[in-house]
């Protein structure tokens, strides 16, 4: 029976993966985004518009980069960032790119009118984006993954992400608000693109760095769909009421419902790194959610549960506060008992060594 006992132990151990607590981080109110290399962290904070970089070994803030406002080196809406080793770091809010030194230098800005891209990252000499489109009479929108040059100059089009949500002007009544909506999200890893979209499942488009498509990745098969049921619902709604009670309300006061699909997105982010794909899903056990570790062309190489504190649950409370850089899994989680962010890492390739 002690032998038993204590071969379950080894075991347990040998297949638990453990987070570590870095650091505190207590520059940080709202953190939004965040990116990862071999020295530093960089962190967009929502509070204003701001960029922290942090160096990794000790965890310490280096310096500040932009803040809010419509002037040089300004953001209106809090930036998305992409790390660009070791020349810059390229930080953009949907209307204008700033290329920061790693010095914290200024090098360029680019402002684009007229237009609206999210996910603006580097590929090669290009960047890729995905742009926004609508139809203004049925509010109907959707995604055009661009790939375009070092200017942000359309150079083609990739593929469009159609009916991804719905529009409404002020005065509009939406009879129905979909619970939850399909998840398009687009990521590089040295010279391929990869274009992730839950309207079609566990499924992923990839492309060259000339936008030419390479293969798709299906998985449909081999990741089960999960059922909505009343209890999820209800734990939907009430967390929509948590994060943004004001707009739950309005909804609710003119009339609209709001509405679920039969199966949950078959996941809820991914990102690409090192020629690894981490695909976090909806997927729960004992409250820990599930994490898919595929390699460049869509294998399965491991599926685990982790705490996965970082991870919103639902799309509806903003931007998931993680990172993934070589196989180490970057969290900023906030400790509620000390009202400070925490900086947590864990290594995700280590059943893979």
């Amino acid at each position: 029976m002690k032998k038993y006992v204590l071969t379950l132990l080894v075991l347990v151990i040998t297949t638990v993966v453990f987070a570590v607590k870095v650091g505190d981080m207590p520059d940080l109110l709202k953190p939004w985004h965040l990116q990862a290399d071999d020295h530093d962290l960089v962190v967009s904070e929502d509070s204003n518009c701001s960029m922290y970089v942090y160096s990794l070994e000790p965890l310490k803030l280096k310096y500040k980069l932009g803040k809010e406002g419509e002037g040089p080196g300004e953001f209106k809406r809090t930036p998305t960032i992409a790390i660009v080793s070791p020349d810059y770091i390229l930080a953009f809010d949907q209307n204008k790119g700033i290329w920061f030194s790693r010095e914290g230098k200024i090098i360029k800005e680019k402002v684009l009118r007229n237009t609206y891209y999210r996910w603006i990252t580097p590929i090669k000499d290009n960047n890729t984006a995905l742009e926004l489109f609508y139809d203004r009479q049925t509010g109907v929108g959707g995604w055009t993954l661009v790939l375009l040059d070092s200017q942000f100059q359309r150079i083609k089009d990739l593929g469009k992400v159609d009916k991804a949500f719905r529009i409404t002007g002020p005065n509009q009544v939406r009879k129905y608000v979909n619970a939850f909506r399909p998840v398009v999200q687009i990521f590089t890893d040295e010279d391929k693109i990869f274009l992730g979209n839950s309207a079609k499942g566990f499924f992923f488009d990839v492309f060259d760095h000339q936008g030419n498509h390479l293969y798709s990745i299906d998985k449909n098969e081999q990741v089960s769909k999960i059922k909505i049921d009343d209890a999820y619902k209800n734990r939907v709604l009430d967390y929509i009421k948590l994060q943004n009670r004001a707009a739950y309300e309005r909804y609710i006061s003119r009339g609209s419902k709001f509405r679920f699909t039969t199966h949950l997105p078959a996941f809820k982010a991914f990102q690409v790194s090192d020629k690894k794909i981490f695909v976090i899903t909806y997927k729960e056990k004992n409250g820990l959610r599930e994490l898919i570790v595929m390699d460049i062309k869509g294998k399965i190489l491991d599926r685990r549960f982790l705490p996965l504190k970082s991870i919103k649950f639902h799309h509806g409370g903003g931007m998931d506060t993680y990172a993934i850089y070589k196989g180490v899994l970057y969290e900023l989680i906030e400790n509620e008992k000390t009202d400070t962010w925490e900086l947590h890492k864990t290594d995700l390739l280590q059943r893979l060594k």
